[in-house]
């Protein structure tokens, strides 16, 4: 568990060109989260399909992250649309379904629209997004996404993903890459 932890943090560190000492620590999917991290896709969602690639079927990562390829991208990119839709939409509910199981295990949804309300207001308002680089691990991933809010501003966060036992990318977390304002709160991890 402790190599799932150490992957995830190297490829947010690769993604953000940021070292150790920068990245914060992701919920493992067998812990509980901490009390601001981020959410996942509902069942109705659009999934990735297993593409019968190495990636697509590795449960476990490989040592060195490689930037995405198109499935992974897609499935990625798929998770994370979603969950911002149903953000667009007021839906918390169907927004923490795109999370990890174990994410959701940790932050009921009442928590989880705290998370989202008080630090991540550009993520719940969005109208929007621009996913940029994407890595994979085949078990992990990360991808930085820029969403813009209905007002125009715009806040770059690392998503943190997982591949579940199904194949589909779930968010494990996000973290925001550029500073917030300096009246806003900046929570550990989305």
């Amino acid at each position: 568990m402790r190599r799932r932890a150490a992957v995830a943090a190297a490829l947010a560190a690769l993604l953000c060109g940021c070292t150790d000492s920068d990245v914060i620590e992701v919920s493992r999917s067998d812990q509980a989260a901490p009390p601001s991290a981020l959410p996942t896709p509902p069942a109705a969602a659009p999934t990735s399909e297993p593409t019968g690639s190495p990636s697509a079927s590795n449960s476990t990562p490989d040592s060195s992250p490689q930037d995405c390829d198109d499935a992974d991208r897609g499935g990625i990119e798929a998770a994370i649309s979603g969950q911002l839709a149903a953000f667009g939409q007021g839906d918390y509910a169907a927004a923490r379904e795109f999370a990890t199981d174990g994410f959701r295990a940790g932050v009921d949804l009442e928590r989880f629209r705290e998370i989202i309300d008080e630090g991540f207001p550009v993520v719940r308002d969005n109208t929007g997004h621009e996913t940029g680089r994407c890595l994979t691990d085949g078990a992990f991933g990360s991808a930085v996404v820029t969403v813009t809010a209905g007002d125009g501003e715009e806040q770059v966060l690392a998503y943190l993903m997982e591949r579940d036992d199904q194949d589909t990318w779930r968010i494990a977390g996000a973290r925001p890459l550029q500073p917030a304002a300096p009246d806003t709160p900046t929570p550990g991890v989305v």
